[in-house]
């Protein structure tokens, strides 16, 4: 007898623009988005079918949460010499935003019950693609459970990229998150 195991896979992308300057990045500093403190932003957040329907809150919080990151990739609109070097932080809760080239000081609860895991990026992870560069995240499977709407979950995920080292950007650099997940 066959038994047949259904998953729902998604892939989820968010971009980020930093600002029109070539301002250098230290180690421990954030990317973020020119126009706010922003994290890249995975998922589609969940609606209400009808506001104040018990039975679609019902629904929703019946829904399986849980899943694997089956894949990460990042694209930035350069291709540097001096490739980026850093940590990808998931998050299954928005963290602390800070602004771009500030340093990433997240918050004891937040690592404690909010962090997916920590992706670390090496130089020789990025590959040329002409004028842009491409980094397919290594062993970046992860198994994941998102926060319940009553514990303030959204249905999204959240990333932040740190320096681990000095890096001189583009100005008006773009960096691209792509995240493929498989959902229970």
């Amino acid at each position: 007898m066959l038994t047949a195991v259904s998953f729902r896979t998604n892939t989820f992308l968010s971009t980020l623009t930093r600002p029109s300057n070539t301002t250098a990045y230290a180690a421990g500093d954030v990317f973020a988005n020119v126009t706010t403190n922003a994290c890249f932003v995975l998922g589609t957040a969940w609606t209400e079918t009808s506001p104040g329907d018990d039975l679609s809150v019902a629904r929703r919080n019946s829904e399986t949460k849980s899943g694997n990151i089956d894949w990460l990739m990042l694209v930035s609109s350069e291709n540097p010499v001096t490739k980026m070097v850093g940590d990808l932080f998931v998050f299954r809760a928005q963290p602390t935003l800070v602004a771009d080239n500030a340093a990433f000081a997240p918050t004891l609860a937040e690592l404690q019950n909010s962090l997916v895991g920590v992706f670390p990026i090496t130089a020789d992870d990025w590959h040329s693609a002409g004028a842009d560069s491409v980094c397919p995240i290594p062993n970046s499977s992860r198994v994941f459970k998102l926060l319940d709407i009553d514990a303030g979950g959204t249905g999204q995920m959240y990333a932040v990229f740190v320096f681990r080292s000095a890096y001189t950007p583009a100005s008006a650099e773009t960096l691209s998150l792509r995240m493929c997940t498989s959902r229970d």
